[in-house]
């Protein structure tokens, strides 16, 4: 926990306003009810640019609305077994706990309210949006010290519960592998996707891209199933097993793009930061 308290200090001080705080949810927008107003800043729609608070101010304002400040975040986060696993430094779920982490304080920096939903081929725990730092760190100690029921995974349990619990717009990160998941079969997916601003984030390990350059066999085994197998490390077997890779992969973004969703691949071992404000970023551009 306390390398977390690090990650808390560093986003308030390097990259809060750089990741949810410069991002603006494409389900915002006007006929909410009036909240306040702030400076215009350049870049933003002119057409909620407030003339009569601009004659009085005697600079640019435009209206804020309510439903701008009350967005709600949810971390939706894959406990599975196959997030242990690990060819470097930190496992998979360990990652992703990071991410967690920069993501949860960026929103408290923001003042968005935050919850989270943890799952493997069930609903493991779930917490409310709540607004605050508090909420935060009960979020991340949960994701530290949990030992979640199953070693499956699912993402069907996860999605109907959002589904059905999430009644206004919500902000949703979706960590995971999804080593086991075929996001095209699942209606849900599909229709949180479009009821809500979900952002898949993709976790890999490197040694899930391409099998070790070596001769002999090795013995891999499943960790959700455990079902083991002993492959062959053969120049054919390398290569026929990238190309499999590269296919899922291809597949999984192109079931992302169908469904409109930005999403972000993150490395073990390669910086996490970098990505998730390169996405931030892009999607602001977009919406100006």
């Amino acid at each position: 926990m306390q390398e977390l308290r690090y990650v808390e200090i560093y986003t308030q001080r390097k990259i809060a306003s750089r990741l949810i705080g410069s991002y603006t949810s494409p389900f915002k927008g006007v006929g909410f009810d009036f909240w306040e107003h702030r400076r215009y800043e350049p870049g933003e729609d002119v057409r909620r640019i407030d003339w009569n608070a601009t004659a009085r101010l005697g600079q640019i304002h435009v209206k804020l609305c309510h439903a701008e400040r009350e967005l709600n975040a949810v971390l939706v986060m894959d406990l599975s077994r196959s997030m242990e696993f690990t060819s470097q430094r930190l496992t998979k779920r360990e990652l992703s706990l990071r991410v967690a982490a920069c993501l949860a304080f960026s929103a408290v920096a923001d003042q968005m309210h935050l919850g989270m939903l943890a799952f493997t081929d069930q609903v493991e725990a779930y917490f409310p949006p709540r607004q605050g730092r508090r909420q935060a760190w009960r979020i991340l100690q949960y994701l530290w010290e949990a030992q979640p029921r199953s070693a499956g995974t699912e993402l069907g349990a996860p999605i109907q519960f959002l589904t059905q619990r999430l009644r206004k717009t919500t902000l949703l990160f979706l960590v995971s592998d999804f080593l086991q998941h075929d996001v095209a079969r699942l209606a849900d997916f599909q229709l949180l996707g479009h009821r809500h601003d979900l952002v898949p984030i993709v976790v890999q390990d490197p040694l899930e891209e391409a099998l070790l350059k070596a001769r002999g066999y090795v013995r891999l085994r499943d960790l959700e199933s455990g079902v083991e197998r002993v492959i062959s490390l053969s120049a054919q077997n390398r290569r026929e097993y990238a190309q499999e890779v590269t296919r899922r992969r291809e597949e999984l973004i192109r079931h992302f793009y169908t469904l409109g969703l930005d999403h972000v691949y993150l490395r073990v071992g390669d910086s996490f930061v970098d990505p998730l404000i390169r996405m931030f970023s892009s999607r602001k551009r977009q919406q100006r």
